[in-house]
Order: structure tokens, then C-alpha cells, then sequence
């Protein structure tokens, strides 16, 4: 019995390491978006939007809007453009998440 153990450890661990080299090329049906605190990356195949020069990307919702119809808020001597007035309060209860984590370019919608 005992010169048949290194026989079975041996294709015991031939059996892990195919099983490790086979479920780590698997792809994943649905990956987890990055999550910092509460900002989330955009999902894996969710189209960005450009933002163009006299567009801004609402820090809140991801909103893509025209400067000129977006909301104007000043903080540290920076401007930021919110897609409405209901992004205020939010970006104002706490302007270092928005600032640091802002939301991804996603959507020319408001979606408060």
C-alpha cells in the first residue's frame, strides 16, 4: 500500500494543477464591474460616450451634455457641469467621491 501513495499524490496533484490551468482560462459570463467605494466602472461592453469640447460629463449620473444646458457648480476654485438640478445636493453632500470617482460617460439622459 505504501509504495502505491506517491503514485496517488502525484496524479492527486496532476488532477489540481489541470484544474487550476483549465478554470483560470475560462472566460467569466459576467465580470464584476470595479467598484471603489461607490463608484462603479462602466460594465464590460458598455459604450463610453466622447465628450467634446463644449461638452461636459455630468460627475454624478454620467450624463454627456452641452455646457450651456448644464448645471454650473464651483468647488475648490473648479467648475464642474451637472446634468440637472437634482446632481446639486448630491455632488454638494459629498463633492471628493465626484471629483475623485466620477461617473463614466454613458448616457446623454438624466437619469434622477
Amino acid at each position: 500500500m505504501i509504495k502505491y501513495l506517491s503514485f496517488f499524490l502525484a496524479l492527486a496533484a496532476g488532477v489540481i494543477v489541470l484544474a487550476i490551468v483549465h478554470f483560470r482560462d475560462q472566460p467569466r459570463a459576467n465580470p464584476t464591474p470595479l467598484t471603489v467605494g461607490s463608484y462603479q466602472a462602466p460594465a464590460v461592453g458598455e459604450k463610453l460616450l466622447p465628450v467634446g469640447p463644449d461638452e461636459a460629463n455630468c460627475p454624478v449620473m454620467g450624463m454627456v451634455g452641452k455646457k450651456a444646458d448644464m448645471v454650473k457648480v464651483e468647488e475648490k476654485g473648479t467648475t464642474y457641469y451637472l446634468c440637472c438640478q437634482e446632481c446639486v445636493p448630491k455632488f454638494y453632500a459629498d463633492p471628493e467621491r465626484y471629483i475623485n470617482y466620477p461617473a463614466a460617460p454613458t448616457s446623454r439622459t438624466c437619469d434622477t
